[in-house]
């Protein structure tokens, strides 16, 4: 696992779910403005109920939204678990602060105080990410 790739990912996998269940919020809106079944006609019938076939579409279009948002959301928790995981403290409120909270490296100096500079802090996280990547700890 890429993990610098990883940690940047998350705010998009954020976005890509809040779309996702905008989404299937509309989806769900036509699903209940629609009738399930076209009332029976007189004239000669087609075989086909086309309000059924729109509504079947409807459901299987949500079904697999879901399924996408369902594994958007895994992924995002493997990234919190590894980000929990994280043994030094500092570091791991660093990247809460930088991966979650979306904090610019400026911001979490500041509230972290002490001799902490936004190149102190820049450079303790991307030391760590770096290092899980070359397979360090």
């Amino acid at each position: 696992m890429d993990f610098a790739k990883e940690l940047s990912e998350y705010y998009l996998l954020n976005q890509a779910i809040n779309d996702l269940e905008r989404r299937i919020t509309c989806l769900e809106s036509q699903l209940c403005a629609s009738p399930k079944l076209d009332k029976i006609s007189t004239c000669a019938p087609s075989g086909k109920n086309i309000t059924e076939e729109k509504y079947i579409n409807l459901i299987f279009q949500k079904e697999s939204l879901q399924q996408k948002k369902s594994e958007l959301a895994e992924r995002k928790v493997r990234i919190e678990i590894c980000i929990d995981s994280i043994s030094d403290t500092l570091i791991r409120t660093i990247a809460i602060k930088r991966v979650i909270e979306k904090k610019r490296f400026r911001q979490i100096a500041q509230e972290l105080g002490g001799n902490n500079t936004e190149d102190s802090v820049k450079k303790m996280y991307y030391r760590h990410v770096l290092g899980i990547n070359n397979g360090e700890k």
